[in-house]
């Protein structure tokens, strides 16, 4: 199981972003693709007549218990490490996007993009700390320990990732001199790849550790196992893609948004405010997905060894299926799940010609301990911004919902960008995020920039 959740993180979030995104330099007042992949309604702001997208990506690493000190000397995996430190429900978040070739045409009232998206997140949710030490640690202090759990909430280890094909479009319903209210809709084709979630639901059980033999018993839960058997084989490091991991079944998704602009006597923007809701629809994993659910009951006086468990969920499911302390309650092929489904705020105000500030939020509209949800992500920032003409300088500080508070830096030069959003407070080693964003645009026509 050890190799498992080693091979799930460190892995798959390689070749996989899903609900963090690129709100740093959305309140730029230079608005190119990045800005309508936010808020579609964005489109009919462009700087530019055509602006063409080709490449950005972010990573970013995010926990509720360890410091970026913590991940730099860790000298084991780090959801290891805080499985042993974490005095609370351990969550932990990596997450990778690509936002890739994208084009926007501005042409008055109507606006239209392409963009092209790939978003792939693994998290650890409320899971209790004791149990996963007990399920992945080799060493233990003593030569034994027991410990009672009684947990009410949804543990979930799960990665998930898909490709997007969006059609943009937006409409100017209201323009004048010094205002400007426009709608747009982003409808999107979703290519899913993989997915994988194991869950343990409401946990009661005692784990009593005896030298290196592990064991559980007077336990019950929910298990559920969901994998796709195109990446996991007979062994599980035998990890390839292939032509058919990003096939049917299809899906869409969809993204409406609201923008208002209040503007100056020179027609540059003092206001820029939108709300959007993101990622509305569902995405169906099928193609060699199998999702099974298991009933645990396991009796006083009964055990079973933690150590027997694989790094293959294929023989973690025929261990189950062999012992009669599980009992497979629900089996299907096809896994149908809620998208990350957001509504966000945004404003943007022009203090003065060369400084701004910059408002973000968003709020989950679904709950990530439900296994057929998408895990989504919350968090709120304030960005102040330096503008010094194709120059820009900008600061984001975030309250996030598993790291807390970050402070970052960014650069923009015309349409290249690179900046974190906890670079700052990673300094004083204390933060519990690391991330890096960067991109590059160009943009020609008439525009403000």
């Amino acid at each position: 199981m050890r190799k498992f959740l080693c091979f799930f993180f460190l892995v798959i979030s390689q070749y996989a972003n899903a609900q963090q995104n690129y709100f740093g330099i959305q309140g730029s007042p230079r608005k190119g693709m990045l800005s309508a992949v936010m808020n579609p309604a964005d489109l009919n702001n462009l700087s530019h007549t055509v602006e063409i997208h080709f490449f950005s990506s972010q990573i970013s690493l995010s926990n509720n218990t360890l410091s970026f000190g913590d991940f730099i000397n860790a000298e084991d995996a780090y959801f290891l490490e805080a499985f042993r430190n974490s005095n609370q429900p351990f969550n932990g978040r990596t997450v990778t996007s690509i936002l890739g070739p994208s084009v926007g045409i501005n042409l008055g009232k109507f606006a239209f993009g392409l963009s092209t998206e790939f978003k792939a997140s693994a998290h650890f949710i409320n899971v209790d700390p004791s149990l996963g030490k007990y399920l992945i640690d080799n060493s233990f202090e003593s030569t034994f320990s027991s410990t009672s759990l009684n947990t009410t909430s949804n543990q979930r280890a799960n990665q998930a990732n898909w490709m997007e094909i969006g059609f943009m479009g937006a409409y100017t319903l209201l323009e004048s001199n010094r205002q400007k209210l426009s709608i747009g809709g982003n409808l999107k084709l979703l290519r899913p790849g993989s997915y994988t979630n194991i869950s343990v639901d409401q946990f009661v059980g005692s784990v009593i550790q005896e030298g290196s033999e592990v064991i559980l018993t007077g336990a019950r839960s929910d298990i559920e196992l969901s994998y796709n058997e195109n990446i996991i084989g007979t062994e599980i490091f035998n990890f390839k893609l292939n032509t058919d991991l990003f096939g049917n079944p299809s899906s869409l998704g969809f993204d409406l948004g609201l923008s208002y602009q209040l503007k100056n006597k020179n027609h540059r923007s003092l206001l820029n405010s939108g709300i959007t809701v993101r990622n509305l629809g569902n995405i169906n994993y099928g193609n060699g997905q199998i999702t099974r659910t298991y009933g645990m009951n396991i009796p006083e006086g009964t055990s079973f060894d933690l150590r027997d468990l694989s790094s293959n969920l294929q023989e973690v499911e025929s261990l189950f299926l062999q012992s009669a302390l599980f009992t497979n309650t629900s089996e299907k092929t096809i896994n149908t799940l809620s998208m990350p489904t957001v509504i966000a705020l945004n404003s943007d105000f022009t203090l003065i010609k060369k400084f701004q500030i910059s408002l973000y939020g968003q709020k989950a509209l679904g709950d990530t301990q439900n296994n057929a949800q998408v895990p989504i992500q919350e968090f709120y920032s304030l960005t102040p911004r330096l503008i010094l003409g194709n120059f820009e300088v900008y600061s984001p500080w975030t309250v996030f919902d598993f790291a807390g508070l970050t402070g970052g830096f960014g650069l923009r030069y015309g349409g290249f960008f690179i900046g974190s959003y906890s670079a700052l407070t990673s300094l004083t080693f204390d933060t519990k995020q690391a991330d890096l964003h960067l991109g590059f645009s160009w943009g020609f026509g008439d525009g403000l920039l």
